[in-house]
């Protein structure tokens, strides 16, 4: 692929439409955790839901930054402190999912769950910091594994039980993550200006929005048309 970089007043800046669209995606991520606080709620599920969104805000604006436009300033080396914090946002959707099913969980099962998600973390952590092993293969693999895997298993299950529509959102947002992870791996691009990153950001960028907007409505409780135990009966009873 050839690598595009542009001349801005002086200061030198590589993949620049890449660079922009990871801010989009930050952005959009970082603008979802603000919203999240100002619902308030204290539960763990909504707390880990929101420092999900503002671990994955810090971790790709770091990669569009660092990893993308000023990579000439450092070495390779410097995208594992953005890789670092998206994966604890992976791990904290993961831990927020598992709160959702914690009702229907024994302690020890929770404890069970809460013990693979850190040792998955642990494993993904000494993989990066290890020169050999440190890549986004290794990021793709954690991120694969915690959110269209656990995350996802998990708010199924939650949503077989509830029916709740902000949960279906929600769940629909991370299938939707499929999209952008296959215009990566098949390099899907337009134009040496706009490649396989820069659309796989932009559909990452609206993937964000739609898990946001499930878990906005989660979280500000409002009735969910899907809920069957909504429905009155004809005979008052």
């Amino acid at each position: 692929m050839e690598l595009t970089e542009i001349d801005l007043w002086g200061l030198r800046i590589l993949e620049p439409v890449t660079s922009i669209t990871d801010l989009i995606t930050a952005a959009v991520c970082i603008w979802a955790f603000f919203q999240l606080k100002k619902v308030g709620r204290p539960e763990k599920e909504y707390r880990y839901f929101a420092r999900y969104f503002l671990f994955m805000g810090i971790g790709v604006g770091f990669a569009g930054i660092i990893g993308h436009g000023f990579l000439y300033l450092v070495t390779p080396a410097w995208k594992a402190i953005g890789w670092t914090c998206s994966s604890l946002g992976v791990l904290f959707l993961e831990l927020s999912s598992l709160e959702s099913v914690a009702p229907s969980l024994k302690p020890s099962s929770k404890r069970v769950f809460q013990g693979i998600f850190f040792l998955q973390w642990l494993v993904f952590m000494a993989l990066i910091i290890y020169p050999d092993t440190r890549s986004f293969e290794v990021v793709k693999m954690n991120s694969g594994i915690g959110i269209a895997g656990f995350s996802l298993a998990l708010q199924f299950f939650r949503f077989s039980q509830t029916r709740e529509r902000g949960r279906a959102i929600l769940m629909l947002g991370i299938v939707l993550g499929f999209l952008p992870a296959m215009v990566f791996s098949y390099e899907i691009a337009l134009h040496r200006w706009f490649n396989h990153h820069d659309i796989s950001h932009v559909l990452m960028a609206l993937d964000m929005y739609i898990i946001f907007l499930g878990g906005r409505q989660l979280a500000a409780g409002e009735e969910d048309a899907l809920k069957l135990d909504h429905v009155p009966s004809e005979a008052g009873i």
